[in-house]
């Protein structure tokens, strides 16, 4: 069990995170993408990884979908044309998973 000094916060509803690859920059660059592209965006969290992905909470529903539907585009338009946006698959497995035992009678 977590002592209240270990236990996870958590800011605002549980959203699943959504992930960057192909982008060259740091983590400073790619918020000033955001920013200066999504002026209204409530981001929780950038991290990038060993594998240069990064990995993006958002901070709400509005967010969560304004970047995975336009991000990708956001990013070609600042010259990183590689670049794509997703769900990491392990949230899409429990998602289907959870949608198929609601939906069984």
């Amino acid at each position: 069990m977590f002592t209240n000094e270990q236990r996870p916060t958590r800011l605002g509803p549980n959203i699943a995170p959504l992930i960057l690859e192909g982008a060259k920059l740091n983590k400073m660059e790619l918020n000033d993408v955001i920013k200066s592209h999504f002026g209204d965006v409530n981001i929780g969290n950038i991290q990038l990884g060993k594998t240069g992905a990064f990995t993006i909470q958002a901070g709400d529903y509005k967010t969560f979908n304004h970047l995975l539907k336009e991000l990708t585009t956001a990013m070609a338009s600042k010259g990183h044309e590689s670049t794509k946006v997703f769900v990491p698959r392990s949230i899409q497995r429990i998602n289907q998973k959870c949608w198929l035992a609601s939906h069984q009678g």
